[in-house]
């Protein structure tokens, strides 16, 4: 049992992955129909990374953290493999990103798996959901990155420009 998003952004894989890894806090949602974090309910969320790309964790206000999971796999640009455990699972879920060449853009996906021996096949549904708006997250950051380097590569940011719609 698995659910898999994805999308293509107008990024090269090299940048596609350096956003999605090392720009993870900046565009996870901290927020949403779910809690997209696993702080304790007397602090909150501070900041969300990949550490030394051996594992995926969360650091709270309160200065504790929590592994969500180990890395098992850093192919950048093309791939990363990693697992994703709630405290109270008994076996992770394996999350596979994927990014491919695709013109001058980037086939992204993501896919996440092992619902069954993570025993918690019945939260399938909610992650389906939870990963789209997620995943949805990081397009929209893609997105914004490239109409950046667009109106940098028109001239200053803030000059005038005739209105378009």
């Amino acid at each position: 049992m698995w659910t898999e998003v994805s999308a293509t952004v107008p990024l090269s894989p090299a940048k596609a992955f350096e956003v999605f890894t090392h720009q993870i806090n900046t565009w996870w949602p901290r927020n949403g129909v779910f809690p997209y974090s696993f702080a304790p309910k007397a602090t909150v969320a501070e900041h969300i990374c990949f550490a030394r790309n051996e594992r995926l964790h969360e650091r709270f206000a309160d200065g504790t953290d929590y592994t969500i999971g180990e890395v098992l796999e850093w192919e950048a640009p093309n791939r990363i493999v990693h697992e994703w455990k709630a405290p109270d699972w008994s076996n992770p879920t394996i999350v596979t990103i994927t990014f491919e060449h695709v013109g001058h853009h980037c086939s992204v996906t993501l896919r996440q798996d092992s619902f069954d021996e993570a025993g918690v096949a019945d939260l399938l549904p909610y992650y389906d959901i939870g990963n789209r708006q997620i995943f949805a997250s990081y397009v929209a950051h893609c997105h914004a990155i490239h109409e950046l380097q667009m109106l940098s590569a028109d001239g200053p940011i803030g000059a005038a420009r005739p209105a378009t719609m």
